[in-house]
């Protein structure tokens, strides 16, 4: 049951303790993980790819023959990466809404702070599996259409906390002028 992903997993992940606190599931989780033994379920999968990445993929695939192999490649067209990840991108999409939801719901400033990060980093992941795979610059983003439905969104969720609201301006603005 071993496969590229657990290969992989097991040659980045860390130190198991580590490791363990990182993804926030026990230490023979990890241990299985790497060992292939079990692979981690969607959710977690979608971490390691943005934390680690270790593409979705690669949990299904076999590792290389031998220690030189190459690395899969990539699909050869955006329509091919499109059909590959069309299912991934719906389940990445879904963990992103209900982190939103989470984070809107979330008293504790520095938790807040901390899903909202990971919501960033989901979707920049998501852009890559939609074929966006250009990396974009913090004004380009501030610039392109969708950026008002997200401060709007944002602004909407950080009402009722002033001054988390104020920081996330800030660190606008801070973006903006960089």
């Amino acid at each position: 049951m071993r496969t590229l992903g657990s290969t992989e997993f097991a040659k980045r992940c860390g130190r198991l303790a580590e490791a363990s606190v990182r993804f926030k599931v026990s230490q023979q989780t990890i241990s299985n993980w790497r060992a292939g033994k079990r692979h981690p379920d969607e959710k977690h999968q979608i971490t390691i790819e943005s934390e680690l990445g270790i593409p979705r993929a690669w949990w299904a695939m076999d590792p290389p023959a031998g220690p030189d192999a190459p690395e899969p490649s990539e699909p050869a067209t955006l329509a091919e990466a499109r059909a590959t990840h069309r299912e991934d991108l719906a389940s990445a999409q879904r963990l992103i809404r209900a982190g939103l939801l989470e984070a809107q719901g979330e008293p504790d400033l520095a938790r807040r702070a901390n899903i909202l990060t990971k919501l960033t980093q989901a979707l920049g992941v998501t852009s890559k599996m939609a074929g966006s795979s250009a990396e974009l610059t913090p004004e380009q983003v501030m610039l392109s259409p969708a950026w008002d439905q997200v401060e709007a969104a944002t602004i909407g969720a950080l009402e009722a906390w002033p001054d988390a609201l104020e920081s996330v301006a800030g660190a606008w603005e801070r973006l903006a002028g960089a």
